[in-house]
């Protein structure tokens, strides 16, 4: 029974956790494409800073700033300024903000395939990878679950001799191996 209710919690586990790799995937993937938009001079036209209360009382912060450029004879309106997730102090939202004065042209990099797909500050940067390496123990929390289910399953499926322990023979000389841990285990650890 523990089995099964394990399995229904990674299945659980990995589903949330891989819908933040997928949009940590997706933001960074979209950054590196910008970096081969063409760009074009746009205006500012509004810029402020909003903040949101959360569920725990704290509060974080969205630089909010809308452009507007043309490309031949359409004119198009952006307010994004990175893909992926913002950030949420009070000092980096401002900074944006105070960059960006309302009235003052700045360059405007749009998808040439889709160029309502646009963007102030394109590439990659480090601050883009700090959801991965933040999920990385969620990460691997998830691959142990996935090998303990795969260990568990091939337990039952394939009734293993002895009960799974490694048996060694060499020559007349028979040994059996007693790991507490499976090697996989120790290096989860690690």
């Amino acid at each position: 029974m523990s089995g099964v209710f394990l399995t229904f919690f990674t299945l659980f586990w990995s589903g949330i956790v891989l819908t933040f790799d997928g949009l940590a995937g997706h933001g960074i993937y979209k950054q590196f494409e910008s970096s081969h938009y063409p760009s074009v001079t746009g205006a500012i036209t509004h810029g402020e800073v909003t903040s949101h209360r959360g569920s725990k009382g704290g509060t974080s912060y969205t630089a909010v700033v809308e452009y507007s450029f043309t490309i031949g004879d359409q004119k198009y309106v952006g307010n994004k300024i990175r893909f992926g997730m913002s950030s949420s102090s009070y000092a980096s939202a401002s900074a944006i903000v105070n960059a960006h004065p309302v009235g003052s042209t700045t360059p405007v990099f749009y998808n040439p395939a889709n160029p309502q797909e646009s963007l102030l500050s394109p590439g990659v940067k480090g601050s883009d990878f700090m959801l991965p390496l933040f999920l990385t123990p969620f990460n691997m929390v998830m691959l142990g679950l996935w090998l303990w289910i795969g260990s568990w399953l091939r337990e039952q499926w394939f009734k293993p001799v002895a009960g799974g322990v490694k048996i060694i023979t060499d020559g007349l000389v028979t040994r059996i191996r007693l790991p507490q841990f499976p090697a996989v285990g120790w290096w989860l650890v690690a």
